[in-house]
């Protein structure tokens, strides 16, 4: 497979991550002065923030083209930190100096508070922003310990941007609303129906980003049928969503645990609206999935 191709394919899945999770959008550069500039150099990297006109590089080289590494670029790209590099960081993991190679230390530099903000949020061990154990090693030992033993094989995950990644883009932007809860729910007679959760007795016990390396990091959404009857229904509906490029397509993306009885169904419906003036749309069973 074309290197390149298949580097730019894995560009534009990671920008509809930022448009499915933020109200960040991005599109192919007009006349603006400012834009970013994808380009295949030596290495992942970009700079922190707008720091120059007319094409500010990123380079996405090779060994690059992952959802999380490409995320991880524009992230910095818009304006957000290394996690270690929070100035609050000596709380929650310790640098190994000696560990780290020869002329790469400044890249364990905590950022001052005069330069850089948590925005409130606390310390994320499963950033797709997080350097991992070996980042930069010496190959002598880790450079990096969490003071959470649990968390330690978690930094440094590049699957996804975590909730809270997206949570403090939200935030930086002024994101009229969080994209990640953007769920209406509707129960009935199902007790409990739909609930926002970082763990459940009997599983999931994570989110997916942690893939069950540790207990209630992240969130997903849960709905329980143990206590249900035959007939009882809970639904999860989304926002609406208007494909923005020219070819008018919308993927779906989920993960799921089903746990339940070999009766339950979880049925994926998809309400299409013509235009502005079909107000009811056309509803379609798009997948089942059963026990």
């Amino acid at each position: 497979m074309n290197s390149a191709l298949n580097a730019k394919g894995i560009i534009m899945r990671a920008f509809e991550q930022f448009r499915l999770k933020s109200c960040v959008n991005f599109k192919p550069r007009g006349s603006e002065y400012h834009f970013i500039s994808a380009q295949k150099n030596r290495g992942c990297s970009s700079h922190v923030g707008r720091s120059s006109k007319y094409g500010q590089p990123l380079s996405i080289g090779n060994y690059c083209d992952h959802i999380g590494i490409v995320e991880h670029e524009f992230l910095h790209a818009l304006g957000i930190w290394h996690e270690q590099s929070r100035y609050d960081r000596d709380e929650y993991v310790t640098i190994v100096w000696k560990n780290i190679r020869c002329g790469h230390e400044r890249n364990f530099v905590k950022v001052s508070p005069h330069y850089s903000t948590t925005l409130g949020f606390p310390y994320d061990y499963s950033s797709v922003l997080h350097y991992s154990e070996t980042s930069f090693s010496k190959g002598k030992g880790p450079t990096i310990i969490t003071k959470q033993p649990e968390y330690q094989k978690i930094i440094g995950q590049r699957l996804e941007m975590s909730p809270q990644d997206a949570l403090m883009l939200n935030k930086l932007y002024g994101c009229s609303k969080c994209r990640l809860c953007g769920m209406s729910r509707c129960t009935k007679s199902l007790v409990g129906g739909w609930k926002r959760m970082k763990t459940v007795i009997g599983g999931p016990y994570s989110d997916f980003t942690n893939l069950g390396k540790t207990d209630g990091t992240g969130f997903f959404m849960h709905a329980s049928t143990a206590s249900g009857q035959e007939g009882d229904t809970a639904r999860l509906e989304s926002r609406e969503m208007t494909p923005s490029r020219k070819c008018r397509v919308q993927c779906l993306q989920f993960y799921y645990y089903h746990s339940g009885n070999e009766l339950d169904q979880l049925n994926i419906w998809i309400r299409e609206y013509r235009d502005e003036r079909d107000p009811i749309g056309t509803l379609r069973l798009m997948g089942q999935i059963t026990g």
